[in-house]
């Protein structure tokens, strides 16, 4: 037989599928009950690896984790124990050198003397109806303000180039610091490319240290906690309407929000009282 497949160039374990096709349809016909009755009795609870011992151990027959997983895909028989925090492929890996990417030049140095001379960023996601909305925004810390954001549906460099490019025109923003996590848009040689046109100084916190990017963080914080967690959401509204109201914060936390470190007042308010003098 094997000299035989040899002359007709077939695969062996082609002709051995096509001679007992109902053998294989009658044991993927057992296994797919099996899968049922195991799922239903175990409330959706267990995923393909811890599924393959479960049957192993019910009915003496072994199958490989791997045909579980497709079988269970196939019928709609996966896991249903908890919803995703982060989007699919959120904490991707830059293939960029580590040795090769800016240092932490902030080294957590946060007070600026006046604006446009540091600027911090990042993305944070929502859990929406339609999938994910990711909110990127542009941080000074001078007085404390979002001066650019972005909203999109995608977690992707064109997002960060596009909060990039929003950024007020501004020539005191040549040589100003830029500092971000080391997310894989912000190392990107696009990104950093669109820094050096704009004459930034690209800074990078240190791995796995968001303390070396806390201002932002803080942020999202209180944008979070004062906008969906108050509300107790498992699911988010539709993208837009979610975006009507993150939009309505922002402005609400730049014009009107007042901050102790700024003497109670709000960012815009203390920009203007440093930036304008005083009329007598």
């Amino acid at each position: 037989m094997k000299r035989l497949c040899t002359i007709a160039d077939l695969p062996r374990s082609s002709f051995y599928y096509h001679k007992h096709p109902k053998a294989k349809e009658a044991a993927e016909k057992v296994l797919h009950q099996r899968l049922q009755e195991s799922q239903t009795r175990l409330d959706y609870t267990y995923g393909a690896k811890r599924m393959s011992h479960h049957l192993k151990r019910t009915y003496g027959e072994t199958y490989n984790h791997k045909r579980v997983a497709r079988a269970m895909a196939q019928w709609g028989l996966q896991a249903k124990i908890r919803r995703r925090r982060f989007p699919d492929r959120y904490y991707r890996t830059s293939k960029v050198k580590m040795e090769n990417l800016p240092k932490n030049l902030l080294s957590r140095d946060f007070p600026a003397i006046e604006p446009n001379k540091k600027l911090l960023t990042d993305t944070t996601c929502f859990r929406v109806k339609e999938g994910w909305l990711h909110l990127s925004t542009i941080f000074d810390v001078f007085n404390n303000e979002i001066v650019s954001r972005r909203f999109s549906t995608r977690l992707d460099v064109p997002l960060a180039l596009a909060t990039l490019e929003a950024l007020p025109m501004d020539k005191r923003l040549q040589g100003a610091l830029f500092h971000s996590d080391r997310g894989f848009v912000y190392t990107n040689p696009k990104f950093a490319k669109a820094l050096a046109n704009m004459v930034f100084v690209q800074s990078l916190s240190r791995k796995q240290n968001p303390w070396d990017n806390a201002k932002m963080e803080c942020f999202y914080g209180h944008l979070k906690s004062e906008t969906i967690h108050r509300q107790g959401y498992l699911i988010l509204p539709a993208a837009r309407a979610l975006q009507f109201k993150l939009e309505r914060y922002i402005d609400f936390y730049n014009n009107e929000r007042i901050q102790k470190g700024l003497g109670y007042r709000s960012p815009r308010e203390y920009r203007l009282s440093v930036t304008q003098p005083c009329v007598q």
